[in-house]
């Protein structure tokens, strides 16, 4: 009993301690990147948009979509939006992006055996600067726009 009692006390004085301090924590090593598809017909169209947080100088990898399942052994197909990266700072305002952007749709197939995902692929090399959107046109009717906030 005495333990319990003693167990309750702890929670009860750490609680309040943490009650104290419930101000969101903010990540000054994090910065966000966000990335916007948009094609051009009659009027634009936006086809996906994400945003990222990312640490300066680590790979990440971002997928909005899903997978079809895989026969045994195999790696799923995935479909969706898939962004792959580096960010590198090059200094307060400026950051070297190497970027990969992937959109797979599910093509149906006939077949019962056969799965497919058409890929569009883009991959980027360009310098962006904080707080500024960068368009960059990716072939045909569409584009991207990506803008970092540190």
């Amino acid at each position: 009993m005495l333990v319990r009692m003693a167990c309750f006390v702890v929670i009860l004085l750490s609680g309040s301690s943490l009650a104290k301090t419930c101000e969101p924590l903010i990540d000054t090593e994090k910065s966000s990147l966000t990335v916007r598809l948009f094609e051009q017909n009659e009027r634009p169209k936006e086809l996906a948009e994400l945003t990222i947080l990312f640490s300066e100088n680590e790979e990440f990898r971002y997928l909005s979509g899903g997978e079809l399942p895989a026969a045994e052994g195999e790696p799923p197909l995935e479909m969706g939006v898939r962004l792959t990266g580096k960010l590198k700072s090059l200094d307060q305002k400026q950051f070297r992006a190497v970027l990969k952007l992937d959109v797979g749709n599910h093509v149906y197939s006939e077949e019962p055996q056969t799965q497919l995902v058409r890929t569009e692929t883009i991959e980027i090399r360009s310098d962006l600067v904080n707080g500024v959107k960068k368009r960059i046109h990716c072939g045909g009717q569409q584009w991207l726009e990506l803008l970092i906030e540190r």
